[in-house]
C-alpha cells in the first residue's frame, strides 16, 4: 500500500524513515491542534458526555496522553489495520470534544503479522514516540512484543487475534475473546444438534490464531458429540492469500458433511467465493461473525454460512453503540465492524483509566498507575449488550487478562445476523452440549 493511498484514509498521518514503516496522527476536535500538547476547544456538550459525564480538569482536559498502535498498516491484512484505527481516531476526536484529554496516536506497522517488524515497530513507538499506551494486534507479534511492554510498563489493550500466548500477561489485556476456543464445545454440539446426518467435517483456517481450536478440540470433541463423527480434512494457511484452489480441491476429495471455517476478514468472502463456484454445497459453520462490510463481497455465499462466536451487531440500539455508527458512517462511509468497535471503545477504556488516575492525585503517563486503575475495577461501558435505554458494560477477568461478551449462533441473510442459539464457554471435560442453549 502507497504513502499515498495510507494519508487518503488517515489523516495528517507523515512517514518516518525507518526499518519498519511508522506513522503518527495529530488529533484534534474543534480547530484545536495535538501536536502541541495544548487542548483543544471543546464543548462539553456532547453525546460522549451523556455517557461518560462531564468533561474538564477532573476528565483530563489539558493533558496528553501519547497512544502507540501496533497495526497491519501494509501486507495482506491491511485492511485490519484500517478499520482498527479507524476505530481509535474517531474515539480520540469525540473525547478531546467531550473536553476529555488529548489522545496523540502514532502507528506502528507490523506489516500483516511479521514478529520482526512488530518488534521494530514496537520499539520505536516506545523510545521514539514516547507512548504511555498501546493497542496491539495479531496474536503472534502481540505475543512477541510481551516482553518490551513488560520491561517499559506499557499499558497495553489487544482487540484483534486474541491467542493462548497473551492469556493472563502482565500490561497486555485483551478485549476480544480468546479467539474460538471458548465457542467450540457449544457451538459442535449445536451443529451435531442441528445436522444429526453429518459426520464428516472438514476444517479450513489461517495460522494466525485459533490453532487450539483447529488442531486440538475439534478433533477430540467432534467424534464425541456427532457420535463417531471424524475430521477428514484439516487445513491451515497464511493470511491473505487469494488462490484456495488447492485447498478447495482437497476439500472435494475428503467429501465433508459439513466445514468449519477460522478466516478472518477478507479471507471469509475470498473462501466462500471459491468454495460455492467450486460446487461444494456442505454447510459452513465460521468461528468469526465477520462483518457487514466483509459480507458485501460475497452476499449469496454468506447466506449460507453460520457465524458462531462473540459478535458485534452495528443495529444494536444500545445509545452508546447507535452513536458510534453514525458517527463512523459519517466519517468513513460505512459501518463499522468488530475490528472498529473493539479499538473505538478500547480508547474509551483508556479515558476511563485516565479519569481514576487523576482522581488519586497520579500520573497519567504511567503505564503502572493506568494498570492499577484497571486491577482496581475491570468493567467498562461499551458498544456491545446494553439496550435502547442504556448503555453495555464489558468486564475483564483479572486472572486471564480476557473480556466476558455474549457469544452465539447466527444464521446471515442479506449480510444481516439473526441470533438462533446461544454459547456458554464450557469447563475442561464438562458436556459440550451444556454450552449451547435456544435463543
Amino acid at each position: 500500500m502507497t504513502a499515498t493511498a495510507r494519508s487518503s484514509r488517515l489523516r495528517r498521518i507523515s512517514a518516518l524513515v525507518g526499518a519498519v514503516a511508522l506513522t503518527s496522527i495529530g488529533l484534534t476536535a474543534c480547530g484545536g491542534s495535538s501536536d502541541s500538547g495544548a487542548s483543544a476547544a471543546c464543548s462539553g456538550d456532547t453525546a460522549i458526555n451523556t455517557y461518560f459525564g462531564d468533561g474538564g480538569k477532573p476528565a483530563g482536559q489539558g493533558q496528553t496522553v501519547k497512544v502507540g498502535m501496533l497495526l497491519a498498516m501494509t501486507g495482506s491484512g491491511s485492511s485490519y489495520g484500517e478499520v482498527m484505527s479507524q476505530g481509535a481516531e474517531l474515539a480520540a476526536k469525540q473525547i478531546q470534544a467531550a473536553c476529555g484529554p488529548d489522545f496523540e496516536i502514532s502507528i506502528g506497522d507490523h506489516e500483516s503479522g511479521s514478529v520482526p517488524a512488530a518488534v521494530a515497530a514496537a520499539r520505536k513507538l516506545i523510545s521514539q514516540e514516547g507512548i504511555n499506551v498501546l493497542q496491539t494486534s495479531f496474536g503472534g507479534v502481540s505475543e512477541a512484543i510481551i516482553p518490551l511492554v513488560q520491561q517499559n510498563k506499557v499499558l497495553t489493550l489487544q482487540g484483534g487475534g486474541t491467542s493462548p500466548g497473551q492469556i493472563g500477561k502482565d500490561y497486555l489485556w485483551n478485549t476480544r475473546q480468546l479467539f474460538a476456543d471458548p465457542s467450540i464445545p457449544g457451538g459442535l454440539a449445536w451443529v451435531a444438534q442441528e445436522y444429526p446426518d453429518a459426520k464428516r467435517m472438514a476444517v479450513v483456517g489461517t495460522l494466525e490464531n485459533g490453532i487450539n481450536a483447529q488442531k486440538e478440540l475439534i478433533p477430540t470433541i467432534w467424534p464425541t458429540v456427532a457420535d463417531g463423527g471424524t475430521v477428514v480434512a484439516n487445513e491451515q494457511h497464511e493470511v491473505g492469500i487469494k488462490d484456495f484452489g488447492q485447498i478447495i480441491a482437497k476439500l472435494q476429495s475428503a467429501r465433508p458433511d459439513v466445514i468449519w471455517i477460522f478466516e478472518q476478514g477478507g479471507d471469509n468472502a475470498t473462501f466462500m467465493k471459491a468454495l460455492r463456484r467450486a460446487g461444494v454445497t456442505a454447510p459452513v459453520v465460521s468461528s468469526e461473525t465477520g462483518g457487514e462490510e466483509v459480507c458485501k463481497l460475497a452476499p449469496k455465499e454468506f447466506d449460507t454460512v453460520i457465524a458462531l462466536g462473540e459478535n458485534y451487531d452495528p443495529a444494536n440500539p444500545n445509545p452508546f453503540n447507535a452513536q458510534f455508527v453514525e458517527e463512523y458512517n459519517a466519517a468513513y462511509g460505512k459501518n463499522p465492524d468488530i475490528f472498529a468497535a473493539n479499538y473505538y471503545e478500547e480508547m474509551f477504556v483508556f479515558w476511563e483509566l485516565v479519569k481514576r488516575v487523576i482522581a488519586d492525585d497520579g500520573d497519567t503517563t504511567s503505564g503502572e498507575q493506568l494498570q492499577k486503575a484497571l486491577e482496581a475495577d475491570t468493567t467498562f461501558k461499551s458498544v456491545y449488550g446494553g439496550t435502547a435505554d442504556e448503555v453495555g458494560t464489558m468486564s475483564i477477568d483479572e486472572k486471564t487478562h480476557l473480556p466476558v461478551k455474549p457469544m452465539g449462533v447466527y444464521t446471515i441473510s442479506d449480510c444481516k445476523l439473526t441470533q438462533v442459539a446461544t454459547i456458554t464457554e464450557v469447563p475442561e471435560g464438562g458436556d459440550p452440549a451444556s454450552g449451547v442453549s435456544e435463543g
